[in-house]
Order: structure tokens, then C-alpha cells, then sequence
């Protein structure tokens, strides 16, 4: 099977395009007060360019695990969390003698954007950099919610040797060697691997351990398969106005359940206009079906109509024509032309 890449950046590299990733993932925060300047951007970009998007947040052993999670998820919220999207605890410091925090390696001092906590940090000397993790993980958890993904970013030493405890969560690993590692026992397997070279935006070049649908997969746990009999929910906010010569319709696509896995795109949209305010009604005109512009609202102009009449519009989406199993109720609309 292919292993798909992304990239993870934060302001140590120019904001630039997505283009060529099949993920990406961008630095939020560190510690309880550093926000990366170019998440805002970032985050807008992944999601233009349509792909899964993470946020990492850069973990200070020294600073309270749950304060860390509160603000990186208070960091990521402020720029919208949407479906698929996952968050990662990146963990590269090591907690030293006295409760200072010690970076371990140069690849994580140059990935950190603040200084190490120097002065001593008393739960350091009773709690295992592990436990500590595991409370900044369960608090993200708590956070992001069933649905969506929450990782660990580290290197292998670390992972191996000290954050067994959280091996219940994916593992992003770190190891810039040409191949990935064969063992990262107590884990099963790595999710997702940095492997030190550039990425095609700059960024440090990750893989994800699978091909683009099952990433998709992935980005949405907790879902449920769609049932054979799905349908597609009822367009919303349709609105309509005209006069005799033409008459104007817009709208937008009704929200799939949350607890779905995403649903094909809408192929078309089947658009009918009657006379009176009755639905459904057997003499209504049909229209040539309107292929989505996959704009919010959709917008559509046609048909010829009675002066000073009132009308209903009627828009249902579609998968294939009909009769389709799959096609939303009818949203309708009262209006009367000029």
C-alpha cells in the first residue's frame, strides 16, 4: 500500500501552498502563552486546498499539562475545528535534574519557539514525563471529542523508553533515517512518520501509513458506515423571487449527521416550480437538472412565468437520476412574481 505524504510547518517556514500534500499540519501554540503567528494562515489554507488538516501544539514538561491543552485547544477553536480535522501533542522535551526541562536532541531545539523552563518545577521530580503526557493527551481528548483523531508526536528513544503510558494514543514518530523504524514497541505500529527531509512546501516531510482513502478513514473514527438507504438532507434556506420573464432561486446543501461517514458529493440538483402553494403538486414544470457551481448558496436563473402569481419552488438534491434512492426531501419556497 502507498504511504500518502503531508507536511507539518509552522513560522520557522514561509506560508505557502498546500499543493502536492494530501495532509497537512500546522503549529498552533506552545506551552500556555505562544500562539505561531502563521496558524491563522495556515489553517485557512488546509482548508481550501481540501485536505486533512491537523494543529500541533508544542509540549513544555514544565508547564501544567491541562492549562497546555485548555489554551492550545482555545488557539485552535479560534480559528474553527470542522470535521476530519485532528490535533497532535508534539512531546520532544525531556524533563531534566531539579524539574529543568533538558530539549534532548538539536532537531527539537530548533522545532521549539520559546525557551526552556529553567527554574524548578516541582511535579517534574514526582511525576514521569509519561504521566504528564498522558494528562496533556486526556485533557486534548476531552476537548476535541470522540470523532476526532488525537496523536503523539515524538522520537523513538522517547517513545520506546519513556511515553509508554500513552501507547493507547496514534503514534507520529520522528526518525530521520531513509526508511521507517522497524519497531516502535509498545506501539503496534506508527501512523504517521517524519523522516527529515523537506517537504514539497518547505515544511518537514510526513507520511501517513496508508493510501488517500484510508487517511480518509481515519480523519473521521466513531462514524457510522452509511446505511444502504441513506439519503441526502434537505437543501436549506431556499429562497425565490422573479417576475414573467425569469425567476431566481438560492440556497444551500443541508449538514450531513455528524456521526456519518461523509456522503458522495451532490451530482445534481433537480429544480421544479408550480403554480399555487400546494407541495407536491402533479402539474409542476421541471427544469434541465443544475449541476452544483459548489458555491454557498448555490444560485440558479430560469423559467417564464404569469405576472402577479403566486408560485412554489421546489430543489431536491441528487446522486443519480431519478427515481434515486439517495435524493433529499424537497425544500420548497412560496413566492409570488411581480
Amino acid at each position: 500500500m502507498t504511504n500518502v505524504i503531508g507536511e507539518d510547518r509552522s513560522s520557522f517556514q514561509p506560508v505557502s501552498s498546500w499543493s502536492g500534500d494530501y495532509f497537512g499540519i500546522a503549529k498552533a501554540a506552545e506551552g500556555t502563552g505562544w500562539q505561531d503567528p502563521t496558524f491563522a494562515a495556515n489553517w485557512a489554507n488546509l482548508k481550501a486546498a481540501g485536505i486533512p488538516r491537523g494543529a500541533y501544539h508544542f509540549f513544555h514538561p514544565a508547564d501544567d499539562p491541562v492549562q497546555q491543552a485548555d489554551f492550545a485547544w482555545d488557539v485552535v477553536q479560534a480559528q474553527g475545528w470542522e470535521d476530519g480535522d485532528f490535533i497532535v501533542a508534539d512531546v520532544e522535551i525531556l524533563s531534566g535534574a531539579g524539574g529543568a526541562e533538558d530539549y534532548g536532541t538539536a532537531r527539537a531545539a530548533a522545532r521549539a519557539h520559546t525557551g526552556l523552563r529553567a527554574a524548578a518545577a516541582p511535579h517534574l521530580q514526582q511525576v514521569s514525563l509519561g504521566a504528564l503526557t498522558l494528562e496533556f493527551l486526556q485533557r486534548l481528548s476531552a476537548h476535541a471529542g470522540p470523532q476526532h483523531r488525537v496523536l503523539l508526536y515524538t522520537d523513538l528513544y522517547m517513545a520506546t523508553s519513556l511515553l509508554g503510558a500513552c501507547s493507547g494514543y496514534p503514534l507520529f514518530i520522528a526518525y530521520y533515517e531513509p526508511g521507517a523504524p522497524n519497531s516502535v514497541a509498545p506501539w503496534m505500529n506508527w501512523t504517521m512518520w517524519q523522516n527529515g527531509a523537506l517537504g514539497l512546501g518547505g515544511g518537514d516531510l510526513d507520511y501517513f501509513a496508508g493510501d488517500a482513502a484510508l487517511l480518509n478513514t481515519w480523519c473521521h473514527p466513531g462514524k457510522s458506515p452509511l446505511p444502504p438507504d441513506w439519503t441526502y438532507p434537505e437543501p436549506v434556506n431556499l429562497t425565490a423571487h422573479g417576475g414573467t420573464e425569469s425567476v431566481a432561486l438560492k440556497w444551500s446543501a443541508g449538514a450531513q449527521p455528524a456521526s456519518l461517514q461523509p456522503m458522495p458529493a451532490i451530482r445534481e440538483y433537480e429544480i421544479a416550480i408550480a403554480e399555487g402553494t400546494a407541495w407536491p403538486a402533479p402539474a409542476a414544470q421541471s427544469y434541465p437538472r443544475f449541476k452544483p457551481k459548489g458555491t454557498n448558496p448555490e444560485t440558479w436563473q430560469g423559467g417564464s412565468l404569469k405576472r402577479k402569481t403566486t408560485y412554489t419552488a421546489a430543489v431536491r438534491a441528487l446522486r443519480e437520476n431519478p427515481p434515486d434512492p439517495h435524493a433529499s426531501p424537497w425544500a420548497t419556497a412560496v413566492f409570488a412574481t411581480t
